[in-house]
């Protein structure tokens, strides 16, 4: 999907969370993830670390700001990963390469794919809506931002949960010991026509403006910026326009974990 950027748009924030588990930590995470929410242990047993961290971050925020009893059949569900299933799809190349082809499981396409981590949301939730992964690369937390607000305009939906993850620092492949540990991040943001539940935080759209003061960001900005809710997150998209977070209330905590 290229989203357009012909004019100013604005969306509420009804909920959001940023959670984090060290690359060590990410065997139990999954399942306390799993308890915790209740969920099928199928659904996250071949699931890459980011897929189940923005889950996690989806879940938190739908717990935190109390939307356990809402249905998200009509919503949408936009995806951005960094660099999605790389340190997998290493290990599984080099069997290849070592074994032959049926050393290569055909597991990589549904659970390394870019679409992976929004159907996996999707499936959670039970949404039918459109669901979509963008990104992939740097970059990843505008387009995600800037494809949920997009979608949420062109197909009128009563909302659209938005992620984006990745890895910091990169995880170097069979190095248990690498250094700094790697952390695997997530933010999850629900667009929605307006504001619910008193938070006066809105994601805006401007175009065709002066945005040299909107910098890139990164998962880690973002769910700083969620967990103070003070000020204005932006972030430059497509060298014409800008993104803006502002918050003038606060709100539920949404802590990384």
């Amino acid at each position: 999907m290229e989203p357009s950027l012909a004019r100013t748009a604005e969306l509420g924030v009804g909920a959001f969370a940023g959670v984090e588990a060290a690359r060590f930590t990410m065997p139990a995470f999954r399942k306390q993830v799993l308890a915790e929410y209740s969920l099928s242990p199928s659904l996250l047993k071949y699931a890459e670390e980011q897929t189940a961290v923005s889950l996690a971050a989806v879940l938190r925020a739908i717990r935190n700001f109390g939307l356990t009893d809402q249905a998200f059949t009509d919503w949408g569900v936009v995806s951005g990963p960094r660099f999605l299933g790389r340190e997998f799809l290493t290990r599984y190349l080099d069997k290849f390469h070592r074994q032959g082809p049926l050393a290569a499981s055909p597991l990589i396409t549904p659970y390394l794919s870019l679409h992976a981590v929004s159907g996996t949301i999707s499936l959670a939730l039970q949404s039918h809506g459109p669901n979509l992964g963008v990104g992939g690369s740097a970059g990843n937390v505008q387009e995600a931002l800037l494809a949920g607000l997009t979608m949420q305009q062109e197909h009128a939906l009563p909302g659209v949960w938005v992620t984006a993850s990745e890895w910091d620092p990169e995880p170097i492949p069979d190095d248990t010991g690498q250094q700094p540990e790697p952390v695997c991040r997530a933010v999850a943001l629900a667009l929605t026509p307006d504001a619910v539940n008193g938070i006066s935080l809105n994601l805006r759209l401007s175009v065709n403006g002066n945005h040299q003061d909107c910098p890139p960001s990164t998962v880690a900005d973002l769910a700083e910026f969620l967990a103070a809710r003070q000020g204005k997150w932006s972030c430059l998209v497509g060298g014409q326009g800008c993104l803006e977070l502002t918050t003038t209330a606060a709100a539920p905590s949404s802590r990384a974990a």
